[in-house]
């Protein structure tokens, strides 16, 4: 089992298609931030985030692997619903994109599950190695790493990083979908959406990725 020994000053050196990445851990070295990397590495099941890649159980992946090669890393799919595959205990469901066997989209589920079909649990996962799962509302995803909220793209329904693919050719947006709490003032039509409110923070429910434009 691969064992995770946080330094604060490490970097994860990410091979990307070819390509070397040097990405800088974002997990804080804490006695609570070591606590729920131990638990990680106790885990059937590892989902990493590190950049452009993905890894699951230290086989990687990325946007853009074809409906095989996932199959060869999680199995045989437990359902499938049109261009949908998904894998009930992994908690990961994919699009696959119509004309090819290419996958576009990635799905990761924390919180909330595909029409109860996937059924979350309190697994962590690693985003640039700091841990995230059902229980951490976003606020402390953030206190406990070395991210701040400027570094996302807040919206009302999720906070979004945007980052360079593995080759560099297309930019990946990562969408923390959870409510995302506003001061509001008025109602109904007349409502005006106020300030956002970093001490009321909600949990993730799920994490997508895709390619965007932007």
């Amino acid at each position: 089992m691969k064992i995770y020994i946080l330094i604060l000053t490490a970097l994860l050196l990410s091979a990307c298609n070819g390509n070397t990445q040097v990405i800088k851990s974002k997990a804080k070295d804490t006695p609570e931030v070591r606590a729920m990397l131990e638990a990680f590495n106790k885990q059937e099941h590892r989902i990493e985030i590190n950049e452009c890649e993905l890894r699951y159980n230290g086989n990687t992946f990325f946007l853009g692997s074809t409906l095989e090669d996932l199959k060869k890393i999680f199995g045989e799919p437990d359902y499938n619903v049109g261009y949908a595959y998904g894998w009930k205990k992994i908690k990961i469901e994919v699009l696959k994109e119509k004309e090819t066997d290419s996958i576009d989209n990635i799905y990761v589920y924390i919180y909330e599950g595909y029409k109860d079909i996937i059924k979350p649990n309190n697994d962590y996962l690693l985003v640039n190695s700091m841990p995230l799962n059902r229980e951490m509302v976003f606020a402390d995803f953030i206190n406990n790493s070395t991210y701040e909220f400027d570094d996302f793209l807040i919206t009302k329904h999720s906070y979004d990083m945007i980052k360079n693919s593995c080759n560099n050719k297309d930019k990946i947006k990562y969408s923390f979908d959870s409510s995302v709490p506003y001061d509001y003032s008025g109602g109904g039509h007349l409502q005006v959406r106020g300030d956002f409110r970093p001490d009321l923070t909600h949990p993730v429910e799920r994490i997508s990725i895709y390619k965007t434009r932007k």
